[in-house]
């Protein structure tokens, strides 16, 4: 319980980061850390999870997609 904290407060802290300094850079990060978060998804599937976790994978590499593609410079 105490990791699920943490992770939720870093969440939390990156979320605010983003919204105030929206940088091209930070999505990517953001990015990195869905196709991360995932894999986690998919190892949790592999190991006997729910299947409903599909849903929360297939949000996380659309938004993973989403934050990668290409910005045209203004």
């Amino acid at each position: 319980m105490l990791l699920a904290n943490l992770m939720g407060s870093i969440v939390c802290v990156w979320s605010v980061l983003r919204i105030r300094d929206s940088q091209v850079v930070f999505g990517r990060y953001d990015a990195a850390g869905r196709l991360l978060f995932s894999i986690w998804h998919i190892y949790a599937m592999m190991h006997g999870a729910t299947p409903l976790i599909m849903i929360f994978l297939v949000v996380e590499l659309v938004w993973g997609v989403a934050q990668l593609w290409p910005v045209r410079a203004k």
